[in-house]
């Protein structure tokens, strides 16, 4: 509702003794504006049940802090390694050209039909990413332990962030091979088309694989700080 100011001015002093006192006046003034709080979203934290749920909306609300955690673990990594990505690379190829001298050496043949560098590049580009992965992703929960207990967000993020990191140096590892099915002219076929669904298998054993560590990791480090 407005406010209302009354102006109760006595009368001055040139007024005579007999002057009545002016009338009040009455100044109708628009009420100040109400501020609009925003509205504040209510997070209730529960102890699991029986069967531990997934809650797959609560990871999309949280999309952007799983993606800066991933970048920024690829940048660490590249930051304290010298040559990181130089290495990322080198590494599978260093490896092929051991196995590929070994293999002319001991003349063995193995009914590949594929030239063996590829075949070898292969295997080797994806087991790196395994084991590399299924370190960084068993050693998430230990190394964001701090962040988790002084900020919410779903504990998963935290080996998912892990895992997109290692996924990058896969991705790298895809130059190489392109370069070598061009040099030895194999061209993938419509087999292609399913490389997607192997690497999302790669992708979902790695991650249970990591997680299954990173329980075993956490519970030894609970029973050395109670004893």
């Amino acid at each position: 509702p407005p406010l209302k100011v009354e102006d109760a001015t006595s009368p001055g002093p040139e007024a005579g003794p007999g002057a009545a006192s002016p009338t009040p006046a009455h100044f109708d003034l628009p009420a100040p504006p109400r501020e609009e709080r925003p509205e504040l979203e209510e997070i209730v934290i529960r102890p699991p049940g029986a069967f531990a749920h997934l809650s797959l909306a609560e990871l999309w609300r949280y999309r952007g802090t799983l993606w800066s955690k991933a970048w920024r673990r690829v940048r660490l990594q590249y930051d304290e390694m010298w040559l990181g990505l130089f290495w990322a690379v080198a590494r599978p190829l260093i490896m092929v050209g051991i196995f590929w001298g070994l293999r002319d050496l001991a003349r063995a043949q193995l009914g590949v039909t594929i030239p063996y560098p590829l075949y070898v590049y292969t295997g080797l580009a994806i087991w790196y990413f395994f084991t590399d992965a299924t370190m960084a992703v068993a050693m998430s929960l230990q190394r964001d332990a701090g962040l988790i207990q002084r900020v919410y967000y779903p504990p998963l993020l935290s080996p998912l962030s892990h895992l997109l990191g290692e996924a990058f140096n896969l991705a790298l590892a895809v130059v190489p091979f392109t370069l070598l099915a061009l040099a030895f002219g194999e061209y993938p076929g419509w087999r292609l088309v399913l490389l997607p669904l192997v690497l999302l298998q790669v992708l979902l054993l790695t991650l249970g694989v990591g997680l299954a560590f990173s329980s075993f990791i956490a519970l030894s480090s609970f029973f050395i700080l109670s004893s």
